[in-house]
């Protein structure tokens, strides 16, 4: 049995064969999308995969036009903490964990 506390209330969060998958992941700050990565990545087996589904900027912030849309949307109306991640933040967070 798996047990695991998912720090993102907004997050939809799937076990999966060998991994988890989530979405909605944008929607918290970046503190909580770490320590959320980190958290799943504690209790995977070796091996097991973290799949993130979401917005995705360019690794610069400066496109696509979706995540120039959404970024306002989870800022503002909300959470007040969120945004469409550069692909960089998502590697980093995934090799941290």
């Amino acid at each position: 049995m798996i047990r695991c506390v998912l720090l993102n209330p907004f997050a939809i969060l799937k076990c999966i064969k060998d991994g988890f998958f989530l979405d909605g992941f944008e929607i918290e700050g970046v503190e909580t999308d770490e320590a959320t990565v980190t958290g799943l990545a504690a209790v995977s087996s070796a091996g097991g995969k973290i799949i993130l589904w979401g917005g995705i900027s360019d690794d610069d912030e400066t496109g696509p036009l979706s995540a120039a849309a959404g970024s306002p949307y989870f800022l503002t109306l909300a959470t007040g903490k969120g945004m469409i991640w550069p692909g960089k933040d998502y590697s980093r967070w995934l090799k941290k964990a």
